[in-house]
């Protein structure tokens, strides 16, 4: 038979439009992959999340300026013969890019439905407490507005990348639970 409904209980075929199967009498519906995703909250942003992920990303961003980031000024500056702060520089920021990207990722993953704005949002946030924290204390971003845009932009793009990763991950963990899931 071509065409029909296969039941998931028994195996047996059943002419497509039939609501239940002719074999064992379950009921018949469309496979499990071509089932809609419904997003929670239809499909509004989920502020909590938005806010969880900001305040991971400075959480993490203060450990490792109080932890990880003595250690490499120590290491590539102040303990070598002919320091150059460039390396140590460029070090601590990919540190605090990837922390953008994990915690964009944990936001994707964990968070029900499908959202990925969340954290882009909350990347956005929180470089914009990290430039607000770092103009108050002097040592703020040289460059002006335009480079502000272009941190703000490269932050949001490493969240939502990040975001776009934890939701694969979401998606294949569901779909191993599902019965028939790879």
């Amino acid at each position: 038979m071509t065409g029909g409904l296969r039941c998931t209980a028994c195996g047996a075929e059943s002419p497509a439009g039939s609501g239940f199967c002719r074999q064992c009498g379950k009921a018949l519906g469309p496979p499990v992959d071509d089932e809609p995703v419904e997003v929670p909250g239809g499909g509004r942003i989920q502020w909590g999340w938005v806010a969880a992920g900001t305040g991971l990303i400075l959480v993490f961003q203060i450990v490792i300026n109080i932890t990880i980031t003595p250690l490499i000024v120590r290491k590539m500056v102040l303990d070598t013969p002919d320091p150059s702060p460039y390396g140590a520089l460029g070090l601590v920021i990919l540190l605090g890019a990837a922390v953008y990207f994990l915690v964009g990722m944990l936001v994707g993953r964990y968070s029900k439905g499908y959202t990925v704005r969340e954290p882009a949002i909350a990347s956005v946030a929180a470089a914009a407490i990290n430039t607000v924290l770092s103009m108050a204390m002097g040592s703020g971003i040289g460059g002006g507005v335009m480079t502000m845009f272009v941190v703000f932009a490269l932050l949001a793009a490493l969240g939502y990348g990040g975001g776009i990763v934890g939701e694969k991950l979401q998606q294949r963990a569901e779909k191993g639970r599902r019965p028939g899931g790879a």
